[in-house]
């Protein structure tokens, strides 16, 4: 009984915190408090695996071979998303071609240790993708209508376009600072390091390109590129650009497609 309560009060405090983040509209501090969540409630599984299943049905199995097994499968499960799924999403959507393509964003970050590439195609012409990235590279995705919960649940929300402001190299916004632009074709920008809690990242580079595909729609190719040093700045890189970039800017994409085929891409709407 105590046992169940000391672990319900740990489950209530885990909530309140991720609420909080929720509310706050920080995807970086929520993904790390759910790995560490998920982290713990593996070790929670595994001791009530030994205490209730093996401890009664197969009393000779020793603890030392019990934990071995386990750390045996989480390398496994370690290994497969890291080999299986994690390379996917560091270059959905992408063409081979867009993988071998140079981009803005490679001229200022030209090596780095981290270089994940998605991309989309959008059933509408670039002029009217443009404003949409825009106005995502300017205030980021956590500034529209949308929370986490939708994030998560990969539910876009819609975007107002309001009045767009003139970009310029060396323009500072929420994220990070303007680099390069062109008109209609990219924007790239040097992130801010801040925006990744707890990393020793030295550079961060991301950019957004379009290019005009067929019969009059957009490819959007998303490129991000991260260089650092240390174990806590490879940690940082994982789950930060691997994984929860990978979600905001999946997230972000179908958000854009979404807008423009509803058709409400004006000011004002």
């Amino acid at each position: 009984m105590i046992t169940l309560l000391k672990y319900s009060i740990s489950l209530i405090i885990w909530a309140v915190v991720a609420g909080a983040f929720l509310i706050a509209k920080s995807p970086q501090l929520f993904a790390f408090w759910a790995l560490l969540g998920t982290a713990i409630l593996v070790g929670w599984f595994f001791k009530m695996f030994w205490k209730w299943f093996v401890g009664i049905f197969f009393p000779t199995i020793e603890l030392r071979a019990y934990i071995i097994g386990v750390l045996i499968l989480l390398i496994g499960a370690l290994l497969f998303f890291e080999y299986s799924i994690v390379p996917k999403w560091n270059r959905w959507g992408a063409t081979k071609d867009e993988l071998e393509e140079k981009y803005a964003v490679d001229d200022f970050l030209p090596q780095a240790k981290t270089i994940c590439i998605r991309a989309i195609t959008i059933d509408a012409p670039v002029k009217e993708v443009y404003p949409l990235v825009q106005k995502l590279t300017t205030e980021g995705i956590l500034n529209f209508n949308v929370n986490l919960l939708d994030l998560i649940r990969n539910k876009p929300a819609k975007i107002a376009i309001g009045e767009l402001p003139t970009i310029n190299v060396g323009d500072r916004y929420l994220i990070g600072n303007i680099v390069q632009v062109k008109e209609n074709k990219s924007l790239t920008m040097e992130l801010f390091r801040g925006s990744f809690p707890w990393n020793k990242f030295k550079s961060i580079y991301a950019g957004y390109y379009l290019e005009k595909g067929n019969h009059n729609s957009t490819r959007v190719i998303y490129k991000i590129k991260a260089d650092y040093d240390g174990a806590i700045a490879w940690f940082s890189a994982k789950y930060l650009i691997e994984v929860v970039d990978f979600l905001v800017c999946r997230y972000q994409l179908y958000a854009l497609r979404a807008q423009l085929l509803s058709g409400e891409t004006q000011p004002g709407k």
